[in-house]
């Protein structure tokens, strides 16, 4: 073959070359579907993480389920326990039917009737005894006992709180009762006062007083002609 057949054919073929690379239009770049990409690789990342969070946390609880007995509830918060109301320091607190001593040979024993026994022992013949006065609802029931050589001032008192105080006033001078009352607030109770080493009166006034300080009632009772 002819060497300058050979070159017009070269050129030929690099002209057409030169045509189809101009016909050529580059188009643009992807730019929003990197972008997409990226996004969805995120979002894989970050549910990968809420899984691992999850299932971390199902584990504590199945631990702490598999802890408990089979079908068992976790248990509730004990209430606290609700305490009987006490009380005052100055109440001598007595059980129903116990014996409280309040005098050398002296007891005293309640009941939840609103009643009480006095006894007193210290004779040949044996102990002897004083019911409550006649039950009233009076505030203050005031009784005068002499038997054995004592002498001897007991009562019952009502109040919705019980009194701050009783006294027992002999010529002038007030002298101060033991109080005894049941547990709880049962709203009365007992006084008693051994008046016997104390100056005699013919006249006895029994006072009881407030939480206040103020006397909310006060009885009289004669002792002699």
């Amino acid at each position: 073959m002819p060497r300058g057949d050979g070159c017009e054919d070269a050129e030929l073929i690099g002209e057409r070359l030169r045509a189809a690379a101009d016909a050529l239009v580059p188009g643009p770049a992807p730019v929003a579907e990197l972008l997409d990409r990226g996004r969805r690789a995120r979002r894989r990342r970050r549910l990968a993480t809420a899984a691992t969070a999850v299932a971390t946390a199902g584990a504590c609880l199945a631990a702490t389920l598999l802890a408990l007995p089979d079908g068992a509830a976790p248990p509730p918060a004990p209430a606290p326990p609700v305490a009987p109301a006490p009380s005052p320091e100055h109440v001598r607190v007595a059980e129903p039917g116990e014996e409280v001593t309040v005098a050398p040979d002296v007891t005293v024993r309640l009941s939840p009737d609103e009643d009480y026994r006095l006894s007193v022992s210290g004779d040949p013949m044996g102990t002897t005894g004083a019911e409550s006065p006649a039950a009233s609802t009076s505030p203050l029931e005031v009784a005068h006992w002499t038997v054995f050589g004592r002498v001897l001032y007991h009562g019952v008192w009502r109040s919705t709180d019980p009194p701050s105080r009783i006294t027992v006033g002999l010529d002038g001078r007030e002298y101060p009762a033991t109080l005894l009352a049941l547990p709880g607030d049962p709203g009365w109770g007992v006084f008693f006062l051994d008046a016997t080493d104390l100056t005699a009166s013919r006249s006895v006034s029994v006072t009881a007083y407030g939480a206040d300080g103020r006397p909310f009632a006060s009885e009289s009772v004669a002792t002699g002609p």
